[in-house]
């Protein structure tokens, strides 16, 4: 196997894992939190769901 596709799969899957850790705790959460508008508030939530569907199927690509 191609040593170049292992080390996509890794950092594929390792952004993928800390996006939803890391993420979701440390950005979604008091982002939606904040005092301010809500269209910002719901941009950012569809924003950081379209992200974690590009690093799913990142992640999917990568591994073939």
């Amino acid at each position: 196997m191609n040593a170049f596709i292992i080390i996509a799969g890794s950092i594929a899957l390792a952004t993928t894992v800390g996006h939803f850790a890391v993420g979701s705790k440390q950005f979604l959460k008091p982002m939606l939190e904040a005092e301010f508008d809500a269209v910002p508030k719901k941009v950012m939530h569809g924003v950081f769901h379209y992200v974690s569907a590009f690093a799913i199927f990142a992640l999917i690509g990568a591994r073939g």
